[in-house]
């Protein structure tokens, strides 16, 4: 890390990191990160998540995609020359697991919900009315199920209320005939 007064970059304001671990998704960790590794990034203004989902299990989150915007990223480090060189740059976290910095081209406008945001939660919601058309499917099958059941019962109980009045008919013949006798 060079120590003479640092100049802030005009060419990278928004940085895009495709992967990072459910773990690391927040931004004071993104920060803190970026901050340790000494590659000259010096302040933060917002970063932003997205949830990468499995394609089968759209409930599963795989890993986050982060897009930072930066204040200030120090011209005079060597992460900044090879980053604006190369329009990437790559963050060794340990010796299993790397960050891949590149520019984000396309950065949203700041807002209540930026639209990675709002694409994230729609994904939630349609998982979300997946489950609940699951769920009514199965408690349409179940009431069916107990339809079925209440018929059969009722079935029983014709049946039953049958032979009590084939019992009684039977009982007063058996009374009408010993009385006879």
């Amino acid at each position: 890390m060079n120590s003479s007064v640092q100049t802030p970059s005009p060419e990278i304001d928004y940085l895009y990191i495709p992967r990072i671990k459910e773990s690391d998704a927040n931004p004071n960790t993104v920060y803190q990160t970026l901050l340790n590794f000494g590659i000259g990034i010096m302040d933060m203004e917002h970063t932003d998540f997205v949830a990468v989902r499995d394609k089968v299990d759209r409930t599963k989150i795989l890993y986050y995609s982060a897009f930072v915007k930066l204040y200030c990223w120090g011209v005079n480090y060597a992460a900044h020359t090879e980053f604006h060189k190369n329009k990437s740059f790559t963050l060794f976290i340990n010796p299993r697991e790397f960050w891949m910095l590149l520019p984000n081209n396309n950065p949203v406008p700041r807002s209540r919900v930026n639209t990675h945001q709002l694409a994230a939660f729609t994904e939630e919601l349609f998982a979300a009315k997946d489950d609940l058309f699951k769920k009514i499917e199965e408690q349409r099958q179940e009431i069916e199920l107990q339809k079925s059941l209440i018929a059969s019962f009722e079935a029983r109980i014709a049946n039953i209320e049958r032979i009590a009045v084939i019992q009684t008919i039977i009982e007063q013949k058996i009374i009408e005939q010993t009385m006879d006798a």
